[in-house]
């Protein structure tokens, strides 16, 4: 089953296996995610069930074709082949995410609407005790057992790998304009590339698939204590999704959770220490609370009312002249123009792709919106030009194609550095936000060039 546009949860038992999954659209107006969940007897007996989510990337109605090809590709794949005598369901796996991304890239090479559209992806075979993952994206696998949370899955994203290499905490990660860079995704290159891993799994463990329109808004922490609380998998899974939404998150939002053991306890329940633990937290702040405003009025009584005190910090601006700069990441999959790029008051910029549509995305490279194509924006065969642009100090910046860098000029004209250079190849459009950010089409692709960190 495909729940694309599900908003509701669907609840299901697959031998020792309980499963809800649902699918919210969240605050965006349609919903790109995509689920599936085959039980045993849609998949002939021989395995014991098949999950799978999706995030669809490229905007609207191609992120939501995505998603839903990559998932229907993969069900394909494990419903025709899952009678074979030599049954591996790494194999099965793998073919599934090949034949997801041939689809999909296939897809957005046939029709111009669809171009450039792309989706994450992660999944799970479960056979025997042991269940095979395999993603590619920032889709998660998480499993829980005995209260403690572990993640199965390594995001595919720029800001996973500076985590990784010790260069930015999960903390910074999550609060990253950059979060959404994928680098790794079904549909976005001729070849798939799946990351694939197995766990055994026991008795009372929870599977939790996901995109990360959960696991921004909602801490790993705040997921242990949801599945550890909540009395079987549909009410943990409806928990979880509420919660994303109830703490800001914007995004589209899905997950299927799984929970494994005999029939006679299906379910997702808490240790008895740990339950006791949330009865007692809310007493002890109730009790606090009392205390406090019990208290209030004889302060009031004593002292008088206490008047409001409001300061106001005012940051330093920072000196833009001196920044120096990470190496350049591309931030939009879609090929570009190079003519067209502003960044507008609100932080969104705009770019023109090939078809001559005017594309509109935050400056973490996430689509916001298309607009349709129109004549005077399709590509020309005019020679590369230097472009320029200016920060909040006044300082210039000029792109030099044919060096292959961005020059970079004090207020009084004084030669500052050059910025990319030996990583860029033929800039032209630029635009500079607040922060000294600089953001270039090269090559055809919007990239960005963030300031390092002092």
């Amino acid at each position: 089953m495909v729940a694309g546009e599900h908003a509701g949860p669907i609840g299901t038992m697959m031998k020792t296996i309980s499963i809800a999954s649902r699918s919210e659209k969240g605050r965006r107006p349609t919903n790109e995610d995509a689920c599936l969940v085959l039980s045993s007897d849609n998949l002939g007996g021989r395995l014991d069930g098949l999950l799978v989510v999706a995030d669809g990337m490229g905007g609207r109605a191609s992120g939501a074709v995505a998603s839903g090809m990559a998932v229907n590709a993969i069900r394909d794949v494990f419903v025709s082949d899952v009678e074979s005598e030599a049954l591996n369901p790494q194999e099965l796996l793998s073919r599934g995410f090949h034949a997801a991304n041939e689809a999909v890239y296939q897809g957005a090479s046939s029709k111009p609407e669809l171009s450039g559209m792309a989706t994450t992806c992660v999944a799970a075979a479960v056979q025997g005790g042991k269940a095979l993952i395999a993603h590619m994206g920032d889709s998660r696998a998480y499993l829980l057992r005995d209260g403690q949370l572990r993640r199965l899955t390594e995001d595919h994203s720029f800001v996973a790998e500076k985590v990784k290499n010790g260069e930015i905490t999960e903390e910074q990660a999550r609060r990253s304009r950059f979060r959404n860079v994928i680098t790794r995704a079904v549909g976005l290159a001729p070849e798939a590339k799946p990351e694939i891993g197995g766990v055994d799994l026991q008795s009372g463990d929870v599977l939790l698939l996901c995109t990360d329109g959960l696991t921004i808004p909602v801490s790993d922490g705040d997921i242990a204590d949801i599945l550890c609380s909540s009395s079987d998998a549909e009410e943990a899974c409806s928990r979880l999704i509420k919660t994303a939404l109830r703490n800001g998150g914007r995004d589209n939002v899905s997950a299927v959770v799984a929970a494994y053991g005999p029939p006679s306890q299906p379910g997702v329940r808490a240790p008895a220490a740990r339950r006791r633990v949330f009865w007692v937290l809310p007493a002890l702040v109730g009790l606090i609370l009392g205390i406090a405003i019990g208290l209030s009025p004889v302060r009031t009584l004593l002292f008088g009312t206490p008047k409001p005190s409001v300061r106001v910090e005012r940051p330093h601006p920072r000196d833009l002249a001196h920044l120096t700069y990470e190496d350049p990441i591309s931030l939009l999959y879609v090929p570009v123009q190079g003519g067209i790029l502003s960044l507008d008051r609100r932080g969104c910029l705009h770019v023109a792709d090939q078809q001559g549509r005017l594309i509109r995305l935050d400056r973490s490279g996430r689509i916001i919106y298309t607009f349709p194509a129109r004549d005077s924006l399709k590509s020309s065969s005019r020679a590369r030009s230097p472009a320029v642009a200016t920060d909040r100090q006044g300082n210039l910046y000029i792109s030099d194609p044919t060096g292959g860098r961005i020059m970079k000029f004090g207020r009084d004209g004084l030669f500052l550095g050059s910025i990319g250079k030996g990583k860029l190849s033929a800039p032209e459009a630029l635009a500079i936000d607040d922060d000294g950010g600089i953001y270039v089409i090269d090559g055809g692709r919007l990239k960005a060039i963030r300031p390092k960190s002092s």
